[in-house]
């Protein structure tokens, strides 16, 4: 019997480990990543958008618990930021990332084909990298766009953990902050905007780990006294 187990992870695994210390009374600690969201408004500087999520998502192939899993952005600036986003791709990756020194790899061939899974079954417009792309052998997969998954699909509902950002245009941010509000509260939340208002309504309103604003990951760097956890 363990004085007390710390788990990191998804809820799914999470949950078992659960189960397995209720049967001994042994007490532990959860730390679950999630589907951490993103929310663009139409005031946000989107160059800085851009090159914060771009670094955040490429940082380990997105295989990090605080990792931006998905993209809300309002549907003025929507073109526009993909359109950025792609070209920061090509700029850094040129063609292919598959030989890229800076491209890492996805931890094991069963995660390969997971994340194959969810861009197979996400009916979305995949706007660069895909499935084509996709190495199992050399545990490769491409940073990879979609825009406009359908909302019921594995993509917009399991946690990503890796290299497909799922970006869904919205024509009110109250229609994405309320799928925010739907899913299972995110250890991380993101929000690019220049409306002070916005970014208070929607601190207030959404529960999350941790938030941060015009940036992404800063929320754990920033001040090494406060707590981290969802």
């Amino acid at each position: 019997k363990w004085d007390h187990i710390f788990y990191t992870g998804n809820g799914s695994i999470g949950r078992v480990v659960m189960e397995a210390a209720a049967k001994n009374l042994t007490p532990m600690t959860l730390e679950l990543g999630g589907k951490s969201p993103v929310l663009i408004d139409s005031t946000a500087k989107l160059d800085a958008a851009v090159n914060r999520i771009f670094y955040a998502k490429n940082l380990n192939c997105g295989q990090i618990c605080i990792a931006p899993d998905y993209v809300m952005v309002h549907e003025a600036v929507a073109d526009e930021f993909i359109k950025k986003f792609v070209g920061q791709i090509q700029k850094s990756y040129g063609a292919s990332a598959k030989d890229h020194e800076h491209w890492g790899k996805i931890i094991n061939g069963r995660h390969c084909e997971r994340l194959r899974r969810l861009i197979e079954t996400s009916c979305g417009e995949v706007v660069c990298g895909g499935l084509d792309e996709i190495d199992v052998e050399a545990r490769h997969v491409p940073l990879t766009v979609i825009k406009n998954p359908d909302m019921a699909s594995p993509v917009m509902n399991e946690e990503v953990f890796g290299p497909v950002l799922p970006i869904v245009i919205v024509k009110d941010m109250q229609e994405g902050i309320r799928v925010v509000r739907e899913k299972e509260r995110p250890l991380a939340l993101y929000i690019f905007s220049e409306d002070q208002k916005f970014v208070e309504h929607v601190l207030s309103t959404c529960t999350s780990g941790g938030a941060c604003v015009n940036s992404c990951l800063e929320q754990i760097a920033a001040n090494k006294e406060l707590p981290f956890g969802g």
